[in-house]
């Protein structure tokens, strides 16, 4: 987690996807997410699992059955979201650059991705 905290304190936005295989959007934003990371090499993605148990170890393998290339943090204990976003609402997406959230979404729509790209450009990137 300390690296993360470092990169996101950088000059380089941080995307962190949060998601849970509860709940089915999640699946979705993943598999967009990762077709859009491809494109976008100067910035750091990252998918954090906040699943526990049984259904922890259940994400990690569709992670790698589907072949993401996305780093995945596992945080049951909701630390990395706690760490950047103070809310009682779990955001599915939190957009760090420079120390700072930028972007904070809930929940995965068709609008995902283009909100990303705006706030991404907000930064410069």
């Amino acid at each position: 987690m300390t690296n993360l905290i470092h990169l996101a304190q950088g000059e380089r936005p941080v995307v962190l996807s949060i998601f849970t295989l509860a709940w089915a959007p999640c699946k979705l934003e993943i598999s967009a997410l990762h077709e859009y990371a491809l494109k976008k090499p100067e910035v750091s993605f990252f998918l954090v699992n906040i699943d526990s148990g049984t259904e922890g170890k259940r994400a990690k393998n569709e992670i790698l059955l589907r072949k993401y290339t996305l780093p995945v943090f596992y945080d049951p204990g909701k630390f990395i979201i706690r760490k950047f976003f103070r809310s009682e609402v779990t955001p599915s997406m939190l957009v760090l650059f420079q120390g700072k959230v930028v972007y904070a979404g809930s929940g995965y729509t068709a609008e995902t991705i283009p909100l990303l790209t705006e706030n991404l450009r907000k930064t410069g990137f």
